[in-house]
């Protein structure tokens, strides 16, 4: 939908995401690389992944870690984009494109969807070891802290997903922050950190 918005307004949208279908668990045309596919203006690069059965899983984590390693690879070889609106989760693909973002100095804007990753957390009873290992070796913790407390933007399917990503992150109320219903969002009412952002938008025609 988002894609679709910026396409109306005759910008070109690059959209990076998996070649596995997360409500079906199928990949796409049976392919587990990368490919892509481009329609009007619209070009999207579907990231090989290994794919998962269960939701809550050590191979949808594996799964997410590598769609994540195959961005950061084929990233470098992309046309830096004017703006960056990233969904969370991933957490491992959000992070790379926060990276990415800072690396190239793009405007980040995170879509937080989903309470990752308390999400983990609470399959496992929020088990203070199981917790502690998983931090150990995917660092969740301060990916989560970095990429809400340093995003140019914030946008939320609700006030109660808001409100845990402020509060899970630190991140202060007082920066501007916008809540949007993502079937209908309007980027043009998004609050920014900083007002280059904003004029960077407007600039693109967004």
């Amino acid at each position: 939908i988002t894609s679709e918005f910026a396409k109306n307004k005759n910008n070109e949208v690059v959209w990076w995401t998996s070649n596995f279908q997360h409500h079906n668990k199928k990949f796409l045309n049976n392919k587990k690389y990368f490919f892509e596919e481009k329609e009007e203006n619209i070009e999207t690069k579907y990231l090989g992944s290994t794919g998962y059965k269960n939701n809550i899983s050590i191979s949808r984590i594996l799964d997410h870690v590598l769609i994540a390693k195959n961005f950061k690879k084929k990233s470098k070889m992309a046309t830096v984009p004017d703006v960056i609106i990233c969904s969370w989760p991933p957490i491992e693909l959000a992070y790379e494109a926060f990276k990415y973002a800072q690396n190239e100095n793009i405007p980040f804007v995170l879509d937080v969807r989903d309470f990752w990753p308390d999400v983990i957390y609470d399959t496992f009873n929020n088990n203070f070891i199981l917790k502690y290992l998983i931090n150990i070796f995917f660092n969740y913790e301060n990916k989560m802290k970095q990429c809400i407390q340093n995003a140019d933007g914030i946008v939320s399917v609700s006030e109660k997903v808001l409100t845990w990503a402020l509060s899970r992150s630190g991140r202060n109320r007082e920066k501007p922050n916008h809540i949007s219903n993502l079937s209908s969002v309007n980027l043009s009412e998004i609050s920014f950190q900083n007002y280059g952002v904003e004029k960077k938008f407007n600039d693109i025609g967004v």
